[in-house]
């Protein structure tokens, strides 16, 4: 049995007990001499030894003193095996572990905290950020509880709310764009994007691509990589066709790479995830002119002036009357924003909503169609024309017979009778009283007859039979 701590710094003793779970761990005591240190310590040893033998039922009592604690055990033993570890772990110690919830204990953590802390955060933080927070305290709970490290309910209620996003403009290239943009990105870099493109995956999916992936002759392609991590995003392997106009690019990715990546460094090692694709994006439309207008800029050391305007004709400064240079403004795209145009071209282009989702590999059909599918404003002006149900005419001579006889021209040309609305509605003044004359109705529809009592009802068409 190991001995009692002495801390001279803060003049008081702490035990040295293996808990229930097999870990050492040190806590203070109430004791003021050595002999009350070391019964203490006894008894603590004795009970945990006697929890861990299944001796006696484990007291229900919290592991952590303060949320903090909880929070760094988490972080340690749970979120380090994430895949996201490394690009949120300060997120989480900035805005969780440094708040005002870490010196709590446990048990005081209620949702009207957890609210206070959000609505702290509303004011420096986007919707969907704060939502993250929400989001790791709920997780962080729910594990210690797992863990049977807290006992208590998890304060994350409906109490605390959900914030709403804003739902993110659509951005993707459009079908005019995609050749302009690949003629323009450097040679090294038009194979990464023509993947995005064509194949809709992810950045770290194709810098991992490796040549054995690749088979060019049966037209597939395994994705089964990501970053530094032998599985993708979504834990398991794909394989995917190979469209043919991206064949040409990935032969010559291939040809020219000098180790076993397809899309290597030109040191032939592996391009880190921060390789600033973006702006090699936004650069390329503006060499390919696809802007959305311009803004001059003042380049005099310390003037600073800039305006806008809708060409890139030249200006002078109103301040040194020197020249402006005309930068373009190009829409906010991410790279992640090829694999929206995958999805978005394929499904204007008349393309199976299942087989878009089978080739973005997404679980749910439901994420496909309303976050990576965006329509454009042209498609949905051609898709809504398809409601015409007036025939139009094919020729001035149809139209001028139709109008003399009364008929519409149908699309293949010919003057067939069309009437729009009931065709057995009787018309003003033809016939008798309002009334179609039987010689009239029998020409037109010869298989109806007006039935039922004028004046009472409306009049009905059925056919001949005996009840009618």
């Amino acid at each position: 049995m190991a001995e009692p701590l002495f801390r001279k710094d803060r003049n008081k003793w702490y035990a040295k007990v293996k808990d229930r779970f097999g870990r050492w761990r040190n806590f203070p005591l109430s004791a003021r001499t050595k002999s009350e240190a070391r019964e203490l310590n006894r008894q603590h040893q004795v009970l945990e030894t006697s929890i861990r033998k299944g001796l006696i039922a484990a007291p229900v009592t919290d592991l952590d003193a303060t949320f903090g604690e909880m929070v760094e055990w988490w972080i340690k033993i749970r979120f380090a095996a994430m895949r996201s570890f490394k690009d949120l772990v300060g997120f989480v110690r900035l805005h969780i572990l440094d708040s005002s919830l870490a010196g709590l204990p446990p048990a005081e953590v209620k949702p009207g905290k957890v609210e206070e802390l959000l609505q702290s955060k509303d004011r420096v933080l986007s919707p969907a950020s704060v939502n993250h927070i929400r989001a790791f305290i709920r997780r962080i709970f729910n594990a210690a509880h797992q863990a049977d490290r807290f006992h208590g309910p998890c304060p994350v209620t409906r109490d605390v709310k959900v914030r709403k996003v804003p739902k993110r403009k659509p951005r993707y290239l459009k079908e005019e764009w995609v050749t302009a943009v690949l003629d323009t990105v450097p040679m090294r870099f038009a194979g990464i994007f023509a993947t995005g493109i064509y194949a809709g995956l992810r950045k770290n999916e194709i810098l991992s691509l490796l040549k054995c992936d690749v088979d060019l002759d049966a037209r597939r392609l395994l994705v089964g990589r990501s970053g530094g991590s032998d599985t993708t995003k979504g834990g398991h392997e794909d394989g995917l066709p190979i469209a043919e106009e991206l064949v040409p690019y990935l032969q010559a990715a291939i040809d020219s790479s000098t180790s076993e990546l397809v899309f290597p460094r030109p040191d032939g090692g592996r391009y880190s995830a921060d390789v600033d694709l973006v702006s090699i994006l936004r650069t390329a439309m503006r060499k390919a002119g696809i802007v959305e207008g311009y803004v001059h800029k003042c380049r005099r050391k310390g003037c600073g002036h800039r305006e806008e305007a809708e060409d890139s004709s030249l200006r002078r400064c109103p301040k040194c009357r020197m020249k402006l240079w005309p930068v373009g403004k190009v829409q906010p795209l991410r790279f992640h924003d090829t694999r929206h145009t995958t999805a978005s071209l394929l499904i204007m282009a008349g393309a199976n909503p299942a087989a878009v989702q089978a080739i973005l590999r997404h679980t749910s059909i439901n994420l496909t169609m309303d976050v990576y599918a965006h329509l454009a404003p042209e498609y949905l002006r051609k898709e809504i024309n398809r409601l015409t149900f007036r025939p139009q005419a094919d020729s001035e001579s149809g139209a001028t017979a139709a109008e003399d006889t009364g008929q519409a021209v149908s699309p293949s040309g010919s003057t067939d009778l069309v009437q729009f609305g009931s065709p057995v509605v009787p018309a003003r003044g033809d016939g008798p009283s309002g009334r179609r004359t039987k010689d009239n109705e029998s020409q037109s529809f010869p298989e109806l007859e007006l039935v039922g009592a004028a004046g009472f009802e409306p009049t009905t068409s059925c056919s001949q039979s005996r009840r009618a």
